[in-house]
């Protein structure tokens, strides 16, 4: 599998991002927070589906509402290339995938291209970062070796966290010699309640009689508190009647005296109801009377008016006259305007046709052809001829300028023909030259003698400044030991130690030395001598150049010089006038050229004349200027034929709106005449008149409809109140209104006797004795000596709990005594359960043993049958890597852990190796596992700065090696600026979108 092109719609920060041409190693740069993680990550979601929200992984989701998820373009061995799109929808997302073939799927076709690989597994072996490698950091001893083992097996470090996690899980429950175990801890309890279930066994016979004869004593307690409850509540029951039993009774006896005191029927609230209909009856009648007078002088005031029935029949019209006015002025203007436009067209017309000269028929002008088509053609032909003009003077220039060259060439030849040597002329001047001495040679030893004298000059002068430097340090030393003497010889006279004075003696001699010795000047009188020699040999070269022979041998050196440089002339005008004449005969060829052009551009101007209709001496010279001006024309006259229509339209329309004032004015009005416009005025002015009139008339109509509506309700509303009248005397069986009001006078006195009834049901309800009890307590004759008896029985209650309270008491202190160390039967139900439990730990311990044993076994099995192959291709990486220096990797003989051999036959434990050396092989391990193993899964290999610990040096050894692997496409994440010098620029693409600066190799 091969990934060519990362679309991300959106996933984290990225949004509408698209990596296209991606190689076989494709290296992706970025600073920190750049998005290589979040680029990784999204490879992993498209081809293995998103994050779920309960998994601790990132979603990545958009922030700014771009759409998640996007799409990945893979080519696949076998099926070609295809589109994998994953957007957002259910958990894991929707994912399409499109064949070059056409093909499409989902998740089953994405699963046949994947081989059925899961995430894990993917993440496991072809994709890893830092977090392994940090692993490598944090371990150490067993742990490392287990890691890398681990790592060798699966790709990660799953089957060591496995294995740790079953040991710790064991350790947990059980660990010979341990205490803070569970089991150890319930092993423990568990032999402790073994002995004082025991002991207790001894007491246990004496101990159930007590405890019967506590339990019965206990059960008689209970009975006497519930008895004793009762008694309270009957007393408090017996008080409460004693405070409510007058109040029943007064309730009572209301009751009888209401019932007694009933008479016939009376509506509740009768009298207050006749007094408001008595009141409403006044103000109806008074207003009944307004409106009958308001009746007669509204239609006193219709009766007056009268519209002009004939305006308001043709009201239709009317407005519709009004309505159109305006657009009869512009009808009008409309027509004088397309008369206007007519006649400038007209002028427009004949304009053209006098700067045409032509005199064309209608029907000749709609035959000429003046498509689009057509203007390019004569545009093409009028260029063209025009180009073939400027062409024809620009061969004429270049005719003449070729000719003027060619005449100046040949003129110029024969000059130089002319001023060369004669061959025996030349022949004898170099004879001559040939005897004579060479006047350049004499020149040069010239120079030569002149550079050796300014270097030994220049040496004397170096020669001499050194033997001044000389001079001045043999004075220096001559001083220094003078000061030394002078120092031994003051010394020696002031302690009289003549040894100190005849030790200056040596020191004196030394400096009578240094001051006599001559100098060396061997050197420097050399150096004038040769100096001298020089100087010497260059006057006698002076003179021999300066001599008549000298003389005569420079000029004949320039007869020889100047017939030479003539020759060469003569040679480049011989070449250069070969060339003119080609350059003259292309001239020549292009005339031809011309003239073949030109007739065949005159034979299309004559053709495309025909077919405009023009005479072939304007198609000829303005074809293209014709064909615009017949274009126009065309357009002109086609304008003028429309203008002339629409002129006709509007006068027409003008007319019939004109016919329709004339006729309404001559119906309507005493007196016709006038313009259109004022006939319409005054016609809308008489509508708005009748209008008027109308609306007031239906005004009056209204509001007379509407007191005629306002009587009949006044009306009805007295009715009504006569009729709710009746219908009260009739309830109360009543004949006049008098014998109401005495009826509701005694009514209003019963209702005061239920209202007293009502106040003392409320307070019989507020009481915590019901109705039934009420009646219950009613039938007791003396319910003082109900209360007498139940406080009596309360006090015997109270002196017997004491009693049997103690016996209670003597008696848990007897089973308290027996219960020191635990009770029998619980002591026993612990012991089962502290068992049970112990056993059940028991088992969940040879679970993770067994799963221990497995693992293992799992573990001896991959060693025996895999391990060799991975191994094998570890130890080439890891050889590549070190440089040899490291050879071998072999698993240990019992458990799960690796070795690591040095070139020298060393043998090393994983947690003895360096640090950089550790993550090298784990590298090695990893890239084995994609190579050996997974070698039948083509996928790329995805690596995020796992290599920003190592040096220089190891680096490009590993870059090296993952250009060496075949099979598989690398792409690699880092944010180290220094890596890119390994790396092509075609190779390295930057994630902020600039270009990537690459280092010198």
């Amino acid at each position: 599998m091969k990934i060519l092109e990362i679309h991300i719609y959106g996933y984290g920060k990225l949004e509408d991002a698209v990596y296209s041409g991606i190689g076989d190693f494709q290296v992706f740069f970025g600073e920190n927070e750049a998005g290589k993680s979040t680029i990784m990550s999204f490879i992993h979601s498209i081809l293995f589906g998103f994050p779920s929200r309960q998994q601790a992984e990132l979603r990545y989701e958009p922030k700014f509402g771009a759409k998640y998820g996007g799409r990945i373009t893979a080519s696949f061995p076998g099926r070609g290339k295809a589109v994998i799109e994953r957007v957002k929808g259910k958990s894991a997302g929707d994912v399409s995938v499109v064949m070059e073939t056409g093909e499409r799927g989902g998740e089953e076709l994405l699963g046949e291209l994947l081989s059925h690989v899961d995430k894990t597994l993917f993440q496991a072996i072809f994709s890893f970062n830092l977090h392994g490698l940090q692993n490598v950091h944090s371990m150490k001893n067993e742990e490392l070796s287990k890691f890398l083992f681990s790592a060798g097996a699966i790709g990660s470090d799953r089957l060591a966290a496995a294995e740790n996690k079953i040991q710790k899980e064991m350790e947990g429950l059980f660990r010979p010699g341990g205490k803070i175990p569970v089991l150890n801890d319930q092993l423990k309890k568990l032999k402790q309640l073994h002995a004082d279930l025991k002991k207790a066994e001894q007491k246990n016979g004496q101990y159930w009689a007590m405890a019967a004869e506590r339990k019965a004593a206990a059960a008689r307690i209970e009975s006497l508190r519930n008895e004793a409850d009762a008694l309270g509540v009957r007393l408090y029951q017996l008080e409460e009647w004693m405070r409510m039993g007058p109040v029943h009774k007064k309730v009572q006896l209301l009751r009888q005296e209401a019932e007694a005191g009933t008479g016939g029927r009376f509506p509740p609230g009768g009298l207050e109801k006749l007094e408001q209909l008595n009141q409403n009856e006044i103000p109806l009648k008074g207003r009944d009377a307004s409106l009958s007078a308001r009746l007669a002088a509204l239609r006193e005031e219709a009766g007056k008016i009268s519209p002009d029935q004939l305006v308001l029949d043709h009201e239709k019209e009317i407005l519709s006259l009004h309505e159109k006015m305006p657009a009869y002025g512009q009808l009008v203007q409309q027509a004088k305007q397309a008369s206007y436009k007519i006649r400038k067209l007209e002028e427009e017309s004949d304009q053209l046709k006098d700067r045409l000269h032509l005199r064309l028929s209608d029907e000749e002008l709609e035959q000429a052809d003046t498509s689009i088509f057509m203007q390019e053609k004569t545009a093409e032909a009028q260029r063209k001829k025009q180009r073939l003009a400027e062409k024809r003077a620009e061969l004429d220039e270049r005719f003449s300028e070729e000719k003027d060259r060619l005449v100046s060439l040949e003129e110029e030849l024969n000059q130089v023909n002319a001023a060369l040597l004669p061959d025996e002329e030349l022949g004898e001047i170099r004879r001559r030259l040939a005897g004579e001495s060479d006047p350049e040679s004499l020149l040069r030893k010239r120079e030569d003698l002149e550079g050796r004298s300014a270097f030994l000059k220049n040496a004397i002068r170096h020669d001499k400044a050194s033997q001044q430097k000389q001079r001045a340090a043999v004075k220096i030393q001559a001083l220094m030991v003078a000061l030394i003497c002078a120092g031994l010889i003051a010394w020696g006279l002031a302690d009289s130690q003549w040894e100190f004075m005849l030790a200056a003696i040596p020191g004196f001699a030394f400096i009578a030395w240094l001051l006599l010795k001559k100098e060396d000047n061997s050197p420097s009188r050399f150096l004038k001598e040769e100096l001298i020699s020089i100087e010497k040999s260059m006057e006698e070269l002076d003179e021999r150049i300066k001599s008549p022979q000298a003389e005569g041998a420079f000029y004949l050196k320039e007869r020889i010089e100047k017939d030479r440089q003539l020759r060469e002339r003569q040679l480049q005008l011989n070449v250069r006038l070969q060339q003119q004449n080609e350059q003259y005969d292309k001239v020549i060829a292009a005339f031809e050229i011309w003239e073949e052009e030109s007739a065949l551009a005159d034979s299309l101007l004559a053709e495309l004349g025909r077919q405009l209709f023009i005479p072939a001496s304007l198609a000829q010279s303005h074809v293209h200027d014709a064909f615009m001006l017949l274009e126009k024309l065309k357009s002109v006259r086609r304008e003028l034929r429309h203008e002339k229509a629409e002129a006709a339209a509007a006068e027409k329309a003008a007319a019939e709106i004109a016919g329709l004032a004339n006729r309404l004015a001559e119906l309507i009005l005493e007196e016709a005449g006038g313009s259109v416009q004022e006939t319409a005025f005054t016609l809308k002015k008489r509508l708005l008149e009748a209008q008027g009139k109308w609306n007031e008339l239906k005004a009056k109509e209204a509001a007379i409809q509407e007191l005629k509506e306002e009587k009949e309700q006044c009306v009805r509303e007295l009715a009504y109140i006569s009729e709710e009248k009746e219908k009260l005397f009739l309830t109360a069986e009543a004949d006049t209104e008098g014998d109401f009001i005495e009826k509701g006078i005694h009514a209003v006195k019963q209702e005061e006797l239920q209202e007293e009834i009502r106040h003392l049901d409320r307070q019989l309800k507020l009481s915590s004795l019901t109705e039934k009890e009420r009646v219950e307590f009613s039938a007791i004759p003396a319910p003082e000596a109900e209360i007498a008896r139940c406080r009596e029985t309360l006090d015997d209650i109270k002196k017997e709990l004491p009693q049997l309270q103690d016996k209670v008491a003597s008696l848990n202190h007897e089973i308290a005594m027996i219960e020191e160390g635990g009770l029998y039967s619980d002591l026993l139900h612990r012991f089962s359960l502290a068992k049970s439990e112990f056993n059940e730990g028991a088992r969940k311990w040879a679970k993770y043993a067994l799963a221990r044993k497995l693992l293992e076994n799992t573990a001896e099995a991959y060693k025996q049958e895999y391990m060799p192959e991975m191994l094998g291709k570890a130890e080439e990486f890891l050889s590549v890597l070190t440089g040899g220096h490291y050879v071998r990797i072999t698993p240990k003989e019992e458990g799960a852990g690796l070795l690591v051999e040095k070139g020298d036959g060393t043998l090393f434990e994983a947690n003895e190796l360096s640090q950089a050396t550790a993550e090298q092989v784990y590298v090695s391990i990893r890239l084995a596992l994609a190579a050996a193993i997974y070698k039948r899964y083509s996928f790329p290999i995805i690596i995020d700065d796992s290599f920003v610990n190592f040096d220089h040096v190891r680096t490009r050894r590993m870059i090296e090696l993952l250009r060496g692997l075949r099979g598989h496409q690398i792409l690699f994440f880092t944010c180290q600026r220094h890596l890119l010098e390994h790396f092509h620029p075609d190779e390295a693409a930057d994630l902020q979108g600039r270009k990537v600066q690459l280092a010198d190799n």
